[in-house]
């Protein structure tokens, strides 16, 4: 569904963040 599709967006994009904050001294 939607929500399914939307949460994994969500989740992908915070990884993502949390990934280049973590990279990011």
């Amino acid at each position: 569904g939607r929500v399914a599709q939307v949460l994994a967006d969500v989740q992908k994009a915070g990884i993502s963040r949390l990934s280049v904050i973590t990279e990011s001294p």
